[in-house]
């Protein structure tokens, strides 16, 4: 079975270099279709290694570099700037928000039934394209950047 994979990416170049050999592992081996969801910056790297790309929008690698080296007590403050870029990329149908996911429920039900992921949609990789469709998006674990 084919599967359209997104991998959200937030870290420094470095961070990067795994997440495209995962990103190419699944495309060539498995005959996934795979796109890495990251910031601007990291586009021509991540196209010139053969994957597709998304922006996650307006965070700049200067500003993720920065917070990535605070302490944990300044990186709690953050948590609502965090939110705030998230709420954004829920608005331009990057990741479903809070309202999309509370939309797709029924009436009364207070949790998305059984096996119900929300979708995520990026944009075309080249002009005319189709989008990816997207039931999963994949992110490193917090405790892999010693923020658990």
């Amino acid at each position: 079975m084919r599967l359209n994979i997104v991998i959200l990416f937030m870290g420094s170049r470095g961070d990067l270099q795994p997440s495209l050999a995962v990103a190419k592992l699944l495309q060539r081996r498995h005959g996934h279709r795979v796109r890495i969801m990251s910031h601007p910056p990291y586009r021509d790297a991540v196209e010139a290694a053969g994957v597709g790309f998304c922006s996650i929008g307006r965070t700049d690698i200067k500003t993720m570099m920065e917070r990535r080296l605070l302490p944990r007590e300044e990186l709690n403050k953050l948590v609502p700037t965090i939110r705030s870029d998230f709420r954004d990329m829920g608005e331009r149908g990057q990741i479903p928000s809070g309202d999309e996911v509370r939309r797709q429920r029924r009436p009364g039900q207070r949790r998305e039934p059984r096996g119900h992921v929300p979708r995520l949609v990026t944009e075309p990789v080249q002009p005319g394209g189709r989008p990816l469709h997207v039931p999963l998006v994949a992110a490193p674990a917090p405790e892999a950047d010693g923020l658990a």
